[in-house]
């Protein structure tokens, strides 16, 4: 089937090598400066999760076709059929933006922030299959 809009965002972008080596930086100086050991704790762990995605390059993102959309496409593909979904909700809070998935059976399908596309063309994907784009 044709592709009416796809969303795809890779782990490894430019501000995940600035995290990997603004990390390894602060490790090092803590090893020159003989640190405390409590100071190793969090760089080592979010040295570990910069490390993580630098590896592992999880994809985010949607897909939408005629007759579906794809949520999480290619992590753990989750296919919502475009006749059951009412309508599409996207809130912006202060520091972060949710998106729901209204289904007519009166369910909520809650997407994952990686897999929130941009608002302005997705909204006219969206328009194309006959769903309603709500922005709060």
């Amino acid at each position: 089937m044709t592709e009416l809009y796809a969303y795809k965002e890779a782990g490894r972008r430019p501000v995940t090598y600035l995290a990997a080596v603004v990390f390894a930086a602060l490790i090092v100086i803590a090893l020159h400066q003989n640190a405390p050991l409590f100071y190793y704790v969090p760089l080592v762990a979010g040295g570990a999760m910069v490390l993580y995605t630098l590896v592992k390059n999880p994809i985010s993102g949607l897909v939408l076709l005629p007759d579906r959309l794809i949520l999480s496409a290619w992590r753990k593909p989750n296919p919502v059929p475009v006749q059951s979904i009412a309508r599409i909700e996207i809130i912006s809070w202060s520091d972060s933006t949710d998106m729901k998935v209204h289904l007519k059976s009166g369910e909520e399908i809650r997407v994952f922030s990686g897999d929130i596309p941009p608002r302005a063309s997705f909204a006219q994907a969206l328009s194309r299959v006959g769903i309603p784009l709500e922005v709060t």
